[in-house]
């Protein structure tokens, strides 16, 4: 896997504030936040910057940040490969799992990994890209294509896909967990799409979404 991202060690991939995720989190602050995949930490760093995270500790499979001293703690490694992590357990407030788990061969297992660090009044909050997005089916129903790209739902380090049903079963598989809120992309951006979402209330959102963010805690 790791020479699967290497291909896509560059600052615009891993450098992006997940503005978007930052959002979904609500008006929370003074949190401890661990975030898988953290790439150079920017989300992170936002988010201690605004006083949302008092604490924020790093973890992703490639080394591309320059300033971890910054960070409570920073670890380049395969979450895949654990079984334990280096953290007290209940430790963590918010656990940040922005795009990640349609790279895993196993995201149950790294999902299992981590509950065990997450306090029992504390959250994950999810990303997940969404297949049944209109321009993905067009490309595979009408092109005839599955061509894998750089970036996006077809991204070429994807190797799990998920509709809006499929990413509540992958949570609802764990009878500990609950989902506390599902939300499309389009509540955090203004477009063509958000406009046409809310003239056909909401009938079309599953076609038009290209992500659905997710918050999962403990039952």
């Amino acid at each position: 896997m790791v020479e699967q991202y290497e291909v896509k060690q560059n600052e615009d991939y891993f450098s992006s504030i997940r503005r978007d995720v930052i959002s979904f989190m609500g008006k929370n602050k003074d949190l401890v936040v661990l975030e898988v995949g953290a790439g150079t930490g920017a989300t992170l760093t936002e988010l201690k910057k605004t006083g949302v995270a008092r604490e924020i500790h790093a973890y992703d499979l490639v080394d591309v940040c320059k300033n971890k001293e910054y960070f409570n703690s920073f670890t380049v490694d395969n979450i895949e490969q654990q079984k334990e992590l280096h953290f007290n357990k209940n430790y963590f407030d918010a656990i940040i799992l922005a795009d990640v788990l349609e790279h895993l061969l196993d995201a149950e297992n790294t999902i299992a990994t981590l509950l065990p660090y997450l306090k029992k009044d504390g959250a994950i909050y999810v990303s997940l890209p969404n297949i049944r997005y209109a321009n993905a089916l067009y490309k595979i129903v009408v092109k005839g294509s599955f061509e894998y790209e750089d970036y996006g739902i077809f991204d070429k380090t994807h190797l799990r896909f998920f509709c809006k049903k499929d990413m509540q079963k992958l949570f609802e598989s764990f009878p500990e967990l609950k989902i506390d809120k599902i939300e499309s992309n389009l509540k955090s951006i203004k477009c063509k799409r958000t406009t046409l979402n809310t003239l056909t209330f909401g009938i079309f959102e599953e076609f038009l979404s290209l992500q659905f963010f997710l918050k999962v805690s403990f039952k």
